[in-house]
Order: C-alpha cells, then structure tokens, then sequence
C-alpha cells in the first residue's frame, strides 16, 4: 500500500510505500530541495526528500526548519 505525501511548497506529490516509513504516515511530508546547502549532506539540489516531522532533536540528524516572516 502507499502513501501519497504532499509538498506544502510546490503542490506536488509522490506516492511512498507504507512498508518503507515508521510510525504513522500523517507524520511524514516531502519537500523538493532548492540550492546546494544541503550537499554536504549528500542530498542534491532538486532532490524530492522525505521527512518525518519530531518533537525531539536528535544529535547528527538532519532536520529541516521553516522561518516565516523576518
């Protein structure tokens, strides 16, 4: 079975299998990366990445923040 995951930035979405995420399929979204900060770690500009959203941060995770306003 999949999961649709919506992009809240572009409207698009990718189908993910079930079997492949932990814990519940609504905690998981996808975001198209823009721009080369995240190439050290091996993700590439224009890559489609799939987060888990958490409460907790972890040392030596990757997390992705969103800053409104400024």
């Amino acid at each position: 079975m999949e999961k649709p995951l919506e992009s809240s930035d572009t409207g698009e979405s990718l189908s993910v299998s079930l079997s492949r995420l932990q814990g519940h399929p609504d905690e998981y979204f996808a975001v198209r990366v823009r721009g080369t900060s995240m190439t050290e770690a091996d993700i590439p500009d224009d890559a489609i990445v799939v987060m888990r959203k958490e409460q907790n941060l972890i040392d030596g995770k990757t997390y992705l923040f969103r800053h409104e306003g400024g």
